[in-house]
């Protein structure tokens, strides 16, 4: 092999180096790009949050945590959001309970509503579940609407000795997801 194959081998194999490398570039920039674009950014302070995605937008009234402590028979908690699609398009979502810790050694006595009185999802009196769960599916949501929710989760008085629950803690973490 003379010197002048031998430089040709040497450049064929610093351009594949040099290809691989600017594709392993653009592969990262694309990620982290979309990644930025459909994640959710939070704006606000401790008495209002902002979620925003691409065409989604979460607002919070005091965040997205939900508690429950030291309960005793007929007190609730409510949380008040409302979903925004600020696209061009119709679009749905999901919400979620989710990060739930529910210590309720009986289940029943702990129950959660839904309410929305401008087109979003209701649910009427349903058991709390002790797992992480979707409570809303494909919600449709057209371009420019707003849904406004509140969630009530209230320690049911059954009128019966509730010790059981005195005292039990629950919380979680209202998530919305929109569908792409």
């Amino acid at each position: 092999m003379n010197n002048n194959e031998k430089s040709k081998r040497k450049n064929n194999k610093f351009s594949y180096v040099i290809g691989i490398v600017l594709a392993l570039v653009l592969v990262t920039v694309i990620t982290y790009t979309t990644y930025a674009y459909f994640s959710a950014t939070v704006i606000g302070n401790s008495t209002n949050t902002v979620l925003s995605t691409g065409t989604m937008a979460i607002e919070f009234s005091d965040g997205p945590q939900v508690r429950l402590n030291n309960a005793i028979p007929g007190t609730y908690v409510e949380k008040t959001f409302t979903v925004t699609n600020v696209g061009t398009i119709d679009t749905y979502y999901d919400i979620y309970l989710s990060d739930l810790i529910n210590n309720f050694a009986n289940k029943s006595d702990l129950v959660y509503t839904l309410s929305s009185t401008d087109g979003g999802q209701n649910i009427s009196e349903s058991e709390i579940p002790s797992v992480s769960t979707k409570i809303v599916s494909s919600k449709a949501i057209a371009a420019g609407v707003t849904h406004s929710y509140t969630l009530r989760i209230e320690f049911k008085e059954t009128n019966t000795n509730q010790d059981i629950n005195k005292g039990k803690t629950f919380s979680t973490i209202v998530r919305i997801n929109e569908l792409i």
